[in-house]
């Protein structure tokens, strides 16, 4: 059996499958020597030319698999539990702030991959599949002061579909992502596949300021609005084709 601390090389060298990739990621949160090693090889193969595109293609076999999710309450989605949060080399899409008002360089920012059935992950635009997985990173600048992520979309029947963090119940009441702080990019390392009914899309992400539970941002969908909570809200509009 290959102990833990292989992972990283076995990862950066080539070596690793889809299986021992996601041994390392559970791995990694609980060991500070294997998180530096991964923060190092990291930083040394984005120097390499083509390093950021073989980063991309590890992430494809492994980070990026998909994994389905099925509605549990009118807006609550049943999901598998959240997977770590992991550092890595990808290029930022700056969400717009609610609004419209683009979201300044020293504002937080999410970016969205759709990962088709069977196809490797790309950058959202403005459209996405009904029967793509989702996935997402996220940078989150001192200046923000948000200490928790809560990342959902809302169609356009007003109805709530949940990523992060997942709702694996829906008797309970999950609380919002503990985040980094930092400008890197920080990878939510699991894709989310809802079945997404065709027509307008809103991805919303509010960087918190406090532990918020997903019943009262539904609750806020529902009556006062996002606008009143405490933190930094960005969303992006979709459209999703059958």
């Amino acid at each position: 059996m290959t102990e833990p601390h292989a992972f990283v090389d076995d990862h950066f060298a080539g070596r690793g499958t889809a299986a021992s990739d996601r041994q390392m990621w559970r791995h990694l949160p609980g060991c500070e020597r294997c998180r530096a090693r991964y923060r190092a090889l990291t930083m040394l193969e984005s120097l390499e030319p083509g390093g950021n595109e073989r980063a991309r293609d590890r992430m494809a076999r492994a980070v990026f698999a998909p994994v389905p999710r099925r509605r549990a309450v009118w807006g609550a989605a049943l999901a598998l539990a959240a997977a770590a949060v992991l550092l890595v080399a990808l290029p930022r899409d700056r969400f717009r702030a609610r609004g419209g008002d683009p979201v300044g360089g020293d504002g937080p920012a999410l970016s969205i991959f759709r990962v088709p059935a069977g196809g490797a992950p790309e950058r959202v635009g403005a459209v996405v599949r009904a029967g793509d997985g989702l996935a997402f990173s996220y940078s989150n600048p001192a200046t923000a002061k948000a200490t928790h992520l809560l990342v959902f979309a809302v169609d356009q029947g007003g109805r709530v579909y949940w990523f992060w963090p997942a709702w694996t119940d829906g008797a309970s009441d999950p609380r919002a992502l503990a985040i980094a702080t930092g400008d890197a990019p920080v990878e939510l390392a699991e894709a989310v596949r809802h079945p997404l009914p065709p027509g307008r899309l809103t991805v919303h992400a509010l960087f918190a300021r406090r532990p918020y539970r997903v019943r009262e941002i539904e609750a806020a969908v529902a009556g006062q609005g996002l606008a009143a909570l405490d933190g930094v809200l960005v969303t992006q509009p979709l459209e999703v084709l059958p």
